[in-house]
């Protein structure tokens, strides 16, 4: 799902318990949900935009700059609808149970 990123530097300052990964999805391509891979996770929209697709079919659109939580959503799947690549910041703590 993502790649480590040992640059999550806030304020000039790494911080060591925790872990920042790059989730990447090129556009027109959807990635289906699963809580697991969201748990213990805050989401930035790094670059591009975000549709989150609800199991109800409603849907939620979120572009960059927005900071998410993706547990405990009735969603089936992130989609790219855009033109661009979208890059989304997964900050989580380290050595947390699975």
């Amino acid at each position: 799902m993502t790649e480590p990123d040992e640059s999550l530097s806030l304020t000039g300052r790494i911080w060591p318990a925790f872990l920042a990964r790059s989730f990447v999805l090129p556009p027109g391509l959807t990635f289906p949900y699963d809580e697991t891979d969201w748990r213990d996770s805050l989401v930035i929209v790094e670059s591009g935009a975000l549709d989150l697709a609800g199991a109800d079919g409603r849907s939620w659109h979120f572009r960059t700059g927005d900071v998410l939580w993706l547990v405990g959503l009735p969603v089936l799947a992130l989609c790219n609808s855009g033109t661009e690549t979208l890059v989304l910041k997964v900050i989580s703590r380290r050595g947390q149970p699975e």
